[in-house]
């Protein structure tokens, strides 16, 4: 960011710290407001957030494994190209064993697009 925005360490780290607060917290507030609108009960809504802030904070959890790239930002001289290449994996849930008639485009058995893993579904498919 220093070459071509013109910044310097300071002001990277603090856009970065108010993203990394701001963007959960009214997140967090919308949510908070939209359960209650919904009519769900003060219990309700406590076992919602518990549910919901472990699956994103647990170990293995949405965040954790990111966390490493994340912390990294923060040393000066950063540049995204030094840190390496993040283990991504195909969005979404494993998916179910279906009929292979059901494998076109869309596949509308689990929501996956098969552009993107078609080798992986295919191979977890029945034969129809």
């Amino acid at each position: 960011m220093q070459k071509v925005a013109k910044v310097g360490y300071f002001t990277r780290i603090m856009a970065m710290m108010h993203v990394s607060w701001g963007l959960p917290l009214h997140t967090f507030l919308i949510m908070a407001h939209m359960f209650q609108v919904d009519g769900f009960s003060f219990g309700q809504r406590i076992g919602l957030w518990a549910r919901g802030l472990w699956w994103l904070y647990k170990p293995g959890g949405l965040y954790s494994p990111v966390l490493g790239h994340y912390f990294a930002y923060y040393k000066p001289g950063y540049h995204p190209w030094k840190a390496g290449q993040m283990r991504t994996t195909a969005a979404g849930p494993t998916p179910r064993a279906h009929r292979r008639s059901d494998c076109r485009g869309q596949c509308p058995a689990c929501g996956w697009n098969l552009a993107l893993v078609t080798s992986r579904l295919k191979s977890k498919c029945l034969s129809s």
